[in-house]
C-alpha cells in the first residue's frame, strides 16, 4: 500500500474515515454459531508472496470489531460501502448460518449481484494494503464509478460444513493467492470461508479486469457461479466441501488455469 493521504477508490478525497478490513457484521452473525464462551477469531493463510511454511495468521476479535482498521477511505466512500454491506448481510446470513431449507432456496439473480459485488469490494481493499497491489488505481475508480463486478472476473459460491470443535477459527478463514501465467502475473484469486458459506473470486489483473477469466476446473457439484451469470440460482450445490478440500480449494487454486 501507497500511503498518499488519498481514498483509495480515486475519487480523490482525503483518506480521513477508517475502515475495517473485516466488516463487523461478519463476525457478529458468525458469532451465532459459536457456544458461550468461545472466542472467535479469524484465520488468514500466509500471504501469496510468503515461504511455504509461514503459518496462518491469527486474528481475534472478529464482530467487536472485526480485526484492524486502516485509514483507506474517504467519508463519502465510507458511507455507500455501509449501504452495501447492509444488502450483503441480508443477503448472505442465512448461507452464513446453513439456515436454509431442507429442500433447498432460489437465491434471486439481485442478491447474487449484491454478494459479488460486495466480495469484490472485499479483495479490492485486502489487495490495496499489501506492499504491492495487483489491481491498478484505474480498477479501483472503475469499481468505485460502477459499483458491480468486473466484466473480466467470476465468482463462484460453495457450501461448507464447519466442523464442531471449541476452535472457531474455521468459522472465518480467507486464503488470498495471486496466479501467475506464463511467468507474469495474471490474478488475483481469493477465497473466504464464513461459517457454511465459501466464496471465490478471481480477477484478471493483468488486463486490468476487462477480459474474462478462464472457466473454473473444478466439479460442478460443489460450486455454483454467480458471476457474470448474475440470475437466479438454486442453493445449496449438491455436495459441501469438507474441510480438507476447502484447504486445497483456497491455497492451491490451480485449476482456474489448468482448464481449457
Amino acid at each position: 500500500m501507497v500511503d498518499v493521504g488519498l481514498c483509495m477508490w480515486g475519487c480523490g478525497a482525503a483518506s480521513n474515515s477508517k475502515e475495517h478490513i473485516t466488516p463487523d457484521w461478519i463476525g457478529n452473525v458468525l458469532k451465532e454459531l459459536v457456544p458461550e464462551g468461545v472466542k472467535l477469531h479469524r484465520a488468514i493463510s500466509r500471504h501469496w508472496d510468503a515461504p511455504p511454511a509461514t503459518p496462518q495468521h491469527i486474528h481475534h476479535g472478529i464482530g467487536k470489531p472485526s480485526g484492524p482498521k486502516r485509514k483507506i477511505v474517504c467519508d463519502t466512500c465510507n458511507k455507500w460501502m455501509g449501504r452495501l454491506d447492509l444488502r450483503a448481510e441480508r443477503a448472505m446470513r442465512e448461507l452464513m448460518l446453513g439456515q436454509v431449507p431442507h429442500a433447498g432456496k432460489r437465491l434471486p439473480g439481485g442478491e447474487l449481484l449484491t454478494i459479488s459485488t460486495w466480495i469484490t469490494r472485499m479483495v479490492l481493499v485486502f489487495d490495496y494494503l499489501q506492499q504491492r497491489p495487483a489491481a491498478t488505481q484505474k480498477m479501483r475508480k472503475r469499481f468505485h464509478d460502477e459499483r458491480r463486478p468486473f466484466d473480466g472476473s467470476r465468482v463462484v459460491l460453495a457450501s461448507h460444513v464447519p466442523e464442531q470443535s471449541s476452535d472457531a477459527g474455521e468459522l472465518a478463514q480467507d486464503w488470498p493467492n495471486r496466479l501467475s501465467k506464463d511467468g507474469r502475473e495474471e490474478f488475483i484469486c481469493h477465497t473466504f470461508c464464513y461459517g457454511y458459506l465459501v466464496l471465490q473470486v478471481l480477477i484478471d489483473v493483468g488486463r486490468e479486469g476487462t477480459v474474462l477469466p478462464p472457466t473454473y476446473g473444478y466439479p460442478n457439484e460443489f460450486l455454483i457461479p454467480i458471476w457474470p451469470l448474475a440470475e437466479s440460482r438454486q442453493w445449496p450445490p449438491d455436495y459441501a466441501m469438507r474441510s480438507d478440500l476447502l484447504d486445497v480449494f483456497g491455497t492451491k487454486p490451480t485449476g482456474p488455469l489448468n482448464a481449457p
